[in-house]
């Protein structure tokens, strides 16, 4: 389980929880303070600074494609993404935008965006310069002078927002200046001139274009016209008709080609042929050749001598080889075969000669093939230098129609151009200002006065190094806290205290000494000598001696206060207004010029006295550490019931820690939330080393409000309320 926190009684966890809120609760105020402070300086600043007004013209940058007609435009519409639209960003920031706003509104006329003023120490040099050139310009060198137009472009750029609307291709144009309308007025004449200087780019463009256009169509007139030329003079030097020439020598070359092929083919056919039939006519004879012609003669010529066979071979079954029939069958057979080889010869002649024929218009239609080549070459290198002139003339002419076609398309569109982008919301003079935001500022500067002020509290918070709560005192001095003294508010006086205690015995402070009274009188014999003493001085000690002595008093119990600080007296001045002038003090009763009868000064509660001094007295030490104050002090003791003993400091001086082994009790007073932990812990290891250890602690000077917040956490609902038991 978590361990409790020994302040608090609850775990680490939840305990740490609750002193963080318990310190953000006691610092409440100081950071409310903190926050009121710095929200009043923020308005104050703000008063006087002046009030600047926005105002904001957006502009479309338009995507569409609207052509009036279908003419290739010579500026091309834009193709927006965000670098494009980045660089209309930059055009209308730009400098020659702003120098024409600023010229059309004569904003160097204006205050605002005009040269500025001259400041006091100007003014100064000024007036000095009529007295003292030289002294003046020491003072305030003259500064060259600027052109008050270049000035007002400057603050207008200054002035001037220009942003994307998100991931759309809207611009917001915005103008801040301390006049409404005059922002307004701005943020619309840029936007309009942003639309203009698109157009005028557009149609400059279009005239440049339309300009060299023109200068390079008469130019391109006669570069085609010379071409042209060039190609007739070409033409009639090489005697090339256009294009006829070629035409007919590529078809001559093709007839004459297919004439050659079938002369070839011919003249091969008829070689073959007479070939042939000398090969039969040698190797078989003329029988052989015979059948192999074709000739009607040759085929009459043989079926005569068939049917003269037949006869034969007839007229042989009948008669004999002498017999008149069969010489005349045989002298037929034989004129038969006469005129077959006398056609066989003039068949093969005329083979022969066929094939001469057809050799010699082989050759024939060889040459002609070589005349019309030749033609063919000539005519075709003569054609070369003819088709590229005809096609530089071509090229030149197309190249004039198409920038003659085009100047005339460029001509059209000076009057139709179309900006690429519109204004889609003017600008108009803002109900509020835009800067300073008063309230925003002044919110904002009250946050960070709280948070200035809740730095301060943590701050104090962590060095802190005071006793706040009884708890702390009591872990810190392992001693035990008897009371609580509270201040004592309203400007009351020392010299009024006791008065007060008496006058008014239900106070919180009467009833605090009380309970002092019964925590020392609760272990203490009849006869006890109390030693009050502290770290440092301004602890409450004097008071508490004699609040504490008249509270004894008022229960029965005789008191008596003996002021041993003789170095810083102050138990008198609490006594003021009862001491009479020339009394004897503690100083005459040491020294045996009085009785503590005579020296003793009542309180105002009966049975409470006071032994006190008059002033500082020489050598205290010395007289705190003689027998006779010894004796003093146990002479006291057997006639009052309490003896008190106001010492001066322990870390001070020594003289507390001198007389301590006459005390039979010591306490230590701790002033609240002011005497440091140090001094403390060393005042009560001095006092122990000394041999008289405190055996309890007083916190003195306790503001029960805030003491309450300590102690309770911050938070006062948990604290018990006593009030309506005291008085005030």
């Amino acid at each position: 389980m978590t361990a409790p926190s020994p302040q608090t009684g609850l775990p680490e966890s939840d305990a740490d929880l609750r002193t963080l809120f318990a310190v953000i609760w006691r610092g409440r105020w100081t950071a409310l303070g903190c926050a009121a402070l710095a929200a009043g300086a923020a308005a104050l600043i703000l008063s006087t600074l002046p009030s600047r007004y926005d105002a904001e013209a957006q502009i479309l940058l338009d995507t569409r494609d609207r052509r009036t007609v279908e003419f290739q435009q010579v500026v091309g519409d834009l193709s927006v993404d965000n670098a494009i639209v980045a660089s209309e960003i930059a055009v209308l920031r730009s400098r020659r935008m702003l120098r024409r706003i600023a010229q059309d509104l004569a904003l160097d006329q204006v205050e605002e965006f005009g040269a500025p003023r001259p400041g006091l120490r100007d003014r100064l040099a000024d007036r000095l310069r009529a007295v003292s050139p030289d002294i003046a310009n020491r003072i305030a060198p003259p500064r060259p002078t600027r052109p008050s137009l270049d000035i007002a472009v400057e603050r207008l750029a200054q002035a001037l927002t220009a942003s994307q609307r998100g991931r759309s291709y809207v611009i917001g144009v915005t103008v801040r200046s301390s006049d409404a309308g005059l922002s307004a007025d701005i943020a619309n004449a840029l936007a309009n001139a942003y639309i203009e200087d698109q157009l005028l780019a557009k149609s400059d463009a279009t005239s440049r274009a339309s300009d060299w256009l023109k200068r390079r169509i008469d130019k391109l007139k006669q570069q085609s016209a010379r071409a042209d030329a060039n190609v007739e003079q070409y033409r009639a030097e090489q005697s090339v008709g256009e294009g006829q020439g070629a035409a007919v020598t590529e078809q001559q070359l093709a007839e004459i080609n297919s004439q050659l092929v079938a002369a070839r083919a011919s003249r091969a056919e008829a070689e073959a042929r007479r070939d042939q039939i000398s090969r039969l006519i040698a190797e078989e004879g003329e029988a052989a050749a015979a059948n192999v012609l074709s000739s009607p003669l040759i085929l009459s010529l043989r079926q005569q001598r068939a049917e003269v066979k037949r006869r034969e071979a007839e007229l042989a079954t009948r008669y004999g080889p002498k017999h008149p029939q069969m010489i005349n069958v045989k002298a037929e057979l034989r004129d038969i075969g006469a005129a077959i080889a006398a056609e066989l010869r003039k068949r093969v002649a005329t083979l022969a000669n066929d094939a001469e024929v057809a050799r010699a218009r082989e050759a024939a239609l060889t040459a002609a093939l070589t005349d019309v080549e030749d033609r063919s070459v000539d005519l075709s290198r003569a054609s070369v230098g003819l088709r590229q002139l005809e096609r530089e003339a071509e090229a030149s002419r197309r190249i004039y129609e198409d920038v003659l076609a085009r100047y005339k398309e460029t001509t059209e569109q000076q009057d139709i151009q179309q900006a690429d982008a519109r204004v889609i919301s003017a600008a108009s003079p803002a109900a509020a200002p835009a800067a300073p935001r008063r309230g925003l500022i002044t919110g904002l500067a009250a946050m960070g006065g709280v948070l200035l002020g809740f730095g301060f509290v943590f701050l104090a918070e962590v060095t802190a190094n005071t006793f706040r709560t009884g708890a702390e005192a009591e872990r810190a001095l392992g001693l035990r806290v008897y009371a609580k003294l509270p201040i004592m508010r309203g400007g009351r006086r020392r010299s009024r205290l006791l008065r007060l205690m008496k006058d008014r015995p239900n106070s919180a402070y009467a009833e605090a000494v009380r309970g002092l009274r019964n925590g020392l009188l609760a272990g203490a014999s009849a006869s006890d000598v109390v030693m009050i003493t502290s770290a440092a001085p301004g602890e409450g000690k004097s008071s508490t001696c004699l609040a504490l002595a008249q509270s004894s008093a008022a229960m029965g119990r005789a008191a008596i206060v003996v002021e041993c600080d003789f170095r810083r007296p102050s138990a008198a001045e609490a006594m003021r207004e009862d001491r009479r002038g020339g009394a004897p003090d503690l100083l005459d009763v040491l020294n045996g010029d009085a009785s503590v009868e005579e020296a003793a000064r009542p309180l105002a509660e009966p049975g409470a006295f006071a032994l006190t001094l008059r002033a500082p007295a020489p050598k205290a030490a010395d007289m705190l550490s003689s027998q006779r104050f010894r004796q003093l002090i146990a002479s006291l003791a057997q006639t009052y019931d309490l003896v008190l003993l106001d010492t001066p400091p322990v870390l001070a001086v020594s003289d507390a820690a001198a007389i301590s082994d006459v005390a039979d009790q010591v306490l230590m007073l701790v002033r609240w939330n002011h005497t440091a932990r140090q001094a403390a812990e060393a005042c009560v290891k001095k006092l122990t080393e000394s041999g008289a250890p405190p055996t309890g602690a007083v916190l003195t000077m306790v503001d029960p409000a805030r003491e309450a917040s300590f102690e309770y956490a911050g938070y006062r609902r948990g604290a018990p309320d006593y009030g309506a038991y005291y008085a005030a």
